[in-house]
């Protein structure tokens, strides 16, 4: 949505509270979100990373004009991934849709409730 993106006063802020493209390309977060006005009303779009996943949390691909992402394999070690044949790779995550912006949506607390339910059972 180019509403709720950066370069239409919309705002990206992740789980440490940097903001825009400059403060989240590239750094490893459990969470960003994007809010903004759209319609009058302010909204919202978080991704968060699933605490199993490999190589969590992993850097985020983000850009002020809207798009956003957890990118784990733009990062690789020598730009190289190796499975086992046979292997399997899964990579889970949760988008919550909100109105307000991420503070007022309590994205943090959110977070932290899916990061406990994902937590291995013994």
């Amino acid at each position: 949505m180019p509403e709720l993106s950066v370069a239409s006063g919309g705002t990206l802020i992740n789980a440490e509270g940097a903001s825009s493209e400059k403060g989240t390309l590239g750094v490893k977060s459990h969470w960003c979100d994007y809010s903004g006005k759209r319609n009058g009303v302010t909204e919202g779009l978080a991704i968060f990373q699933n605490p199993n996943n490999r190589w969590y949390p992993a850097p985020w691909f983000t850009r002020d004009y809207g798009f956003f992402s957890p990118t784990p394999m733009h990062w690789l070690d020598g730009d190289i991934l190796k499975l086992a044949k046979g292997e399997k790779l899964a990579l889970r995550y949760r988008v919550v849709v909100h109105s307000g912006d991420a503070k007022a949506a309590g994205i943090g607390d959110l977070f932290r409730q899916y990061a406990s339910e994902q937590a291995p059972k013994h």
